[in-house]
């Protein structure tokens, strides 16, 4: 949380975590510190999709995407992201069906 706080004080406003890092936790404090140091409208925030967290297993087919974001979105206490992005490639889906 310090360290998120003087980057917002410095000026920085672009936030990057993903669903996977530390099994989501990454996002609950993300977006924890974002909450109490800035306004939602003030900084941009990306995650990303594809590997497993909790029960949820990896993969891009729309079931994990839908499901994915709509954990992200929990996790950071936030309606939207500005930026979602796969977190790698996914073998086992038709590219139709992710994009």
């Amino acid at each position: 949380r310090p360290i998120i706080k003087r980057a917002l004080e410095g000026g920085i406003n672009f936030f990057d975590t993903a669903n996977s890092y530390s099994d989501g936790s990454s996002e609950e404090i993300v977006g924890r510190a974002l909450r109490d140091f800035a306004r939602r409208e003030d900084v941009v925030v990306a995650t990303k999709v594809f590997h497993r967290v909790g029960d949820l297993p990896e993969g891009l087919s729309r079931a994990q995407i839908l499901r994915s974001i709509d954990d992200s979105l929990r996790r950071l206490g936030m309606d939207y992201v500005d930026i979602l992005q796969i977190h790698r490639w996914d073998y086992n889906t038709p590219i139709e069906e992710i994009y």
